[in-house]
């Protein structure tokens, strides 16, 4: 009886470690919140935990960027162009937190609204 309740124990504790290892994908949550509420996913592209997509709802466009870890430069830039490259105006940030460079660089776009006409919006609802 008393192996029988190891043997339980280990295996609802192995069980619970594998739980509690899958991630919860945000990114997921995040695109079918936004399908949900009418957006169309035109295109998308995802380089390592980054995901940047364009959404479009009648005439209204806008990036999407998801970011499971730190911001980084390297994202806004993306971002950036591919706002640029599909006249969009505005970018929804969605992360955890950003370095001091892409930091910096929010906020010299921000800065220069009236050139390019972008607006930034950082969520922070999921992380």
């Amino acid at each position: 009886m008393f192996w029988v309740k190891i043997l339980v124990f280990i295996i609802i504790s192995i069980l619970l470690v594998k739980i509690a290892k899958k991630p919860v994908s945000s990114e997921k949550n995040i695109r079918e919140s936004l399908i949900n509420s009418g957006w169309k996913c035109c295109a998308g592209v995802k380089s390592g935990k980054t995901w940047i997509g364009l959404y479009r709802k009648s005439f209204q466009k806008k990036i999407v960027l998801i970011c499971e870890n730190s911001l980084n430069f390297a994202d806004v830039k993306k971002a950036v162009v591919m706002a640029l490259l599909s006249n969009t105006r505005l970018i929804k940030l969605y992360c955890s937190e950003i370095t001091p460079h892409a930091q910096k660089a929010l906020n010299k776009l921000s800065k220069t609204k009236k050139l390019h006409r972008i607006k930034f919006v950082q969520e922070e609802r999921f992380l």
